[in-house]
């Protein structure tokens, strides 16, 4: 079973990006004399800046989700989790140095940090990645169904790796949707003049989507943690890790599985709860099962646990 490229990059990214441009962020107002026509007037600036310990480069991401997915996981005797957090740091800045689009948006919203722009470049930034992971979902859906009938584990294992798939597409329709909305709020002129108006709309968007956002995080987490520890325990190296494609549940500790799975299990239950119950959320998603393995799971994707 290969982990997609793309759950270790730009699925965590776009996590990483919604807290630095919306959660993990304070409101800056500057005063300031300017002189027009001889005159002179008092104006305010107000704008979103992070917050100084928030994770700002690749580099910094990487070693960050590294080592939060390697923390106090089981492992074998030939794996070490100091090594394993370095090895997965080094996989997800390789992949995102590789993928050149990715890339390019991840950067440009980094460094929309200097010019004050921090919403507008998240919202691009969240646009390419909700097409991005919806031109892929078919595809994964698919190569889920393959790996299903090329391995021992049980349908259910699928059945919420599929699950997360589907809720991590609403999710980042329901951002864009969302973080569109206040990103007009903050920047049309009655809100930037009005302190109290600025406040105001900032505490919205963190109390509307500051939820959400921790319960998808917690259930990247845990997916991203039961993954790469299937993948460890079918591995005798490092190296083998990235290159594995089978997976026997006979080479794992079946309570250790079953503990992290019954904790991932939890998060998809709860973040599928979080984002129907979240004002304004729109649920669109359709799955082409017109393919012959992907059909075994179309009641999964679609049905489970919505």
């Amino acid at each position: 079973m290969q982990v997609p490229q793309s759950t270790l990059t730009g699925l965590a990214s776009a996590t990483s990006a919604v807290r630095l441009g919306l959660v993990d962020v304070n409101p800056v107002e500057r005063r300031r004399i300017i002189e027009n026509s001889g005159l002179k007037f008092r104006v305010t600036e107000r704008w979103l800046e992070p917050k100084e310990t928030q994770v700002q480069t690749v580099e910094e991401y990487s070693t960050f989700l590294g080592k939060a997915i390697a923390s106090e996981m089981p492992l074998p005797d030939w794996a070490d989790e100091q090594k394993l957090s370095a090895y997965l740091a080094s996989t997800i800045r390789d992949r995102i140095e590789q993928d050149k689009e990715l890339k390019h948006a991840l950067e440009q919203h980094l460094n929309s940090v200097k010019d004050h722009r921090l919403l507008s470049n998240l919202h691009k930034f969240l646009t390419f990645m909700q097409e991005r992971h919806r031109s892929m979902l078919q595809q994964t859906i698919q190569q889920e169904a393959q790996r299903f009938l090329a391995s021992d584990l049980p349908l259910w294992v699928f059945s919420r790796f599929t699950c997360y798939d589907r809720n991590y597409q609403m999710y980042l329709d329901y951002l864009v949707r969302r973080v569109d909305y206040y990103r007009n709020k903050l920047s049309s002129g009655e809100v930037k003049s009005q302190s109290h108006l600025f406040q105001r709309y900032m505490k919205q968007a963190k109390t509307e989507l500051s939820p959400v956002i921790d319960t998808i995080d917690g259930e990247t987490l845990a997916f991203l943690r039961l993954f790469i520890y299937l993948k460890v325990w079918n591995s005798s190296s490092y190296e083998d890790i990235d290159e594995l494609k089978y997976v026997s549940l006979s080479r794992v500790n079946l309570s250790h599985f079953r503990e992290m799975f019954d904790a991932f299990e939890a998060t998809v239950t709860q973040a599928t709860e979080r984002l129907f119950e979240s004002p304004r959320f729109e649920a669109h998603i359709e799955i082409d099962v017109s393919d012959p393995t992907a059909s075994m799971l179309r009641n999964v994707v679609l049905d489970d646990g919505a």
